[in-house]
């Protein structure tokens, strides 16, 4: 009973580390996928129309089942966040006709920051260029900020923020153009951690219990028994959140500790908080 409880919950891949290869899907239209949140929810429609077209989804898992171990899907992340894609009976994405989408493979993954020096001598160009038009696109001017996300060929995919955040390939040859924009010195922090952050952090919790009652409850019916289902329990501290599993024990069941720790440090990416856990207890503190 207790071997599919792993599958509840989320596993979350660590961040990539630079210059790694991976596969990368553009859509040009995101919203005609059928797309499950990394609680295996369906996007509602206003959320999935907010997915900017050109978006670099990176996949983690090629061909996979959600929890029900039947719904086959992708899973892929996108601005640190996990998506799973359904898949039809022939290993296609859903809605994968209407999508546009292209697929780069064995792409060197980058993540750094860049400065536009000189105007007009980088060109942005659309998604759809695919990496194969050096010198077309809308030209960049000096100052402006880009995000690289992967290489292809000779041309790098990046993301240039802003109010209206436009995804687009750019040839960085010409070195003379641009700049590495170097990290800025950490910050000391308060060793408290935000009632935001707890409220996000107890909502998991509640999300891993709600699933728990409903496998529990299904077997139950299934076999006929009355089992109580485990619980995780808090207790949030100012500067540390303290959580253990109680209910039932077995070696499936504490797996199911490292899989929801790993989900809490995929939620935490990019703050000063770190995830450590043992059998049953998962702790949240301040770096």
């Amino acid at each position: 009973m207790f071997c599919l409880i792993p599958f509840l919950l989320l596993s979350v891949n660590s961040p990539v580390p630079a210059q790694e290869k991976a596969d990368f899907l553009l859509l040009a239209r995101p919203a005609a996928l059928s797309i499950l949140n990394q609680y295996e929810l369906k996007l509602p429609a206003a959320e999935k129309a907010g997915l900017p077209a050109g978006a670099p989804f990176r996949v983690i898992r090629e061909q996979g089942t959600l929890g029900d171990q039947a719904t086959p899907a992708r899973e892929v992340r996108w601005q640190n966040r996990v998506y799973f894609l359904e898949l039809d009976e022939a290993g296609k994405l859903k809605g994968e006709a209407a999508a546009g989408m292209q697929v780069y493979k064995g792409c060197p993954v980058a993540g750094d920051t860049i400065r536009v020096e000189k105007n007009g001598i980088l060109r942005l160009a659309d998604p759809a260029a695919g990496g194969s038009r050096p010198g077309r696109g809308a030209p960049l001017a000096k100052g402006e900020i880009l995000i690289r996300q992967f290489k292809h060929r000779d041309q790098y995919y990046v993301l240039k923020p802003g109010p209206r955040p436009q995804y687009g390939w750019v040839n960085l040859a010409k070195t003379a153009a641009w700049t590495a924009v170097k990290k800025a010195a950490p910050v000391a922090v308060a060793a408290s951690i935000p009632a935001a952050v707890q409220n996000q952090i107890i909502q998991r919790l509640q999300a891993a219990n709600q699933a728990y009652r409903k496998f529990f409850a299904y077997f139950d019916q299934l076999n006929q028994e009355q089992k109580s289902p485990p619980r995780w329990t808090w207790q949030a501290g100012k500067d540390r959140i303290t959580c253990r599993l109680n209910g039932p024990s077995g070696p499936q069941l504490a797996a199911s500790t490292p899989v929801l720790a790993r989900n809490l440090e995929n939620l935490l990416i990019g703050r000063p908080f770190r995830v450590t856990s043992a059998a049953g207890e998962i702790t949240i503190e301040p770096k």
